[in-house]
């Protein structure tokens, strides 16, 4: 969703293709084309890239990760990062 050269060259129906990719139940797809799933995706990418450099453990980072796809509640999901940190004592 954020390369706008992805669909160059491509001879295929594009809604066919975008719900066959859709194997997480990605809440972006149902707003693809909208005016804001752009800036949505780029926004998700970034988190994404928080939650792989988050220590911690990787079924919580998953559990973000998948809560982040299927919601689009990245607040949430760097919650769940957060509340799992080892605290400093």
């Amino acid at each position: 969703m954020t390369d706008r050269f992805f669909w160059q060259g491509i001879r295929t129906d594009e809604d066919a293709l975008i719900k066959a990719m859709d194997v997480a139940g990605d809440h972006l797809v149902k707003e693809y084309g909208g005016r804001k799933a752009k800036q949505q995706a780029e926004t998700e990418l970034d988190l994404i890239k928080q939650l792989e450099d988050a220590s911690g453990d990787a079924q919580v980072k998953c559990s973000a990760l998948w809560l982040l796809i299927t919601t689009g509640k990245g607040d949430e999901a760097i919650a769940l990062i957060d509340a799992s940190a080892p605290r400093a004592q």
